[in-house]
């Protein structure tokens, strides 16, 4: 009667054996993403399901019993390499990582990879077993944005105007145009409290552009999100003396701010103001400045009904 009951309990052990291997075999060759059984010291693959065989485009037969590494790119032989091997000296318990395999036809894919060690009842038993997920539409995804980013920052650099994205309170973003009007990088003036203490000294100046520009951006936050140009002062890293036109774009909780330097212009323009009044030869005033401060002082008289003479000699 044991005996017939020791042979009852064996049977129900290795059907549930069974049962558990038929499980664990329709999940591995079923599972969405490749699955790899993989010998810790040699590398070499010892199963593989469906999936990595379709990834990589060879029939399992032509997987299995090779070297993971000659599947491998080979500008991640060595990387991939290394870490097998500290998996494999059990340094780590298990790696990620995100590599480069090269399909049957040439191309390339990139996978995530999770490989860990196999253990039976704490012990080693020199497998590895390890997850891929194919990731090349991600990956070309993030090319295709670090290229149009790259792209799109070239183009600002070559603008003729500074242009700064504030973040908060942080620069995060500055042309070279506008690292040749200030004087200063991003790197060097990393906020605003800090531009406007570097670039205005003058606390008096500072604190009547400070709340020009505050004025402008909240203006521009109840309006169409542009903000209108104000004009600025200020001194250059080199101690010399510019005249700028501030606006920019408000972009939700930050902002984009433009900066042209017209100290030219205005250079131009006191230019054309001076000649228009002053004698080149003598530098005296010239008789439309005498017109033109005598309508002021007329039209001075008129508001405040008082009277003045004009005394020629």
């Amino acid at each position: 009667l044991r005996r017939a009951q020791a042979v009852s309990s064996a049977d129900d052990a290795n059907a549930a054996l069974e049962a558990s291997e038929g499980r664990f075999r329709t999940l591995f060759s079923q599972a969405a993403v490749g699955i790899v059984q993989v010998d810790a010291r040699s590398n070499r693959i010892e199963r593989c399901n469906g999936k990595f065989s379709e990834m990589l485009g060879y029939p399992i037969a032509d997987i299995e019993g090779r070297n993971f590494l000659d599947f491998t790119h080979p500008d991640d032989v060595a990387p991939d390499a290394a870490l097998a091997k500290r998996l494999a000296d059990g340094e780590l318990e298990s790696v990620r990582t995100e590599k480069r395999y090269l399909r049957k036809d040439g191309s390339v894919i990139w996978v995530d990879l999770t490989s860990a060690a196999v253990s039976n009842k704490g012990r080693p038993t020199g497998k590895n077993v390890t997850v891929i997920a194919d990731i090349t539409e991600r990956k070309h995804m993030e090319e295709a944005q670090r290229t149009n980013e790259e792209r799109l920052r070239g183009i600002l650099n070559r603008l003729p105007i500074g242009i700064a994205l504030v973040k908060g309170d942080t620069f995060d973003f500055s042309n070279e145009r506008y690292a040749q009007i200030c004087g200063y990088d991003t790197n060097e003036v990393g906020n605003l409290d800090t531009w406007w203490q570097t670039l205005v000294p003058d606390s008096q100046e500072r604190d009547l552009c400070r709340k020009r520009w505050e004025a402008a951006c909240n203006e521009a936050r109840e309006g169409g999100g542009y903000i209108r140009a104000i004009d600025c002062v200020i001194r250059h890293k080199g101690g010399h003396v510019r005249s700028l036109e501030m606006a920019g774009v408000i972009l939700g909780e930050n902002y984009l701010i433009t900066l042209v330097d017209v100290s030219q212009r205005k250079a131009v323009e006191e230019r054309a103001r001076y000649l228009a009044y002053y004698d080149p030869l003598t530098q005296l005033p010239n008789r439309r400045l005498l017109l033109d401060r005598l309508q002021q002082a007329l039209a001075m008289s008129a508001r405040h009904h008082s009277y003045g003479a004009v005394l020629m000699l």
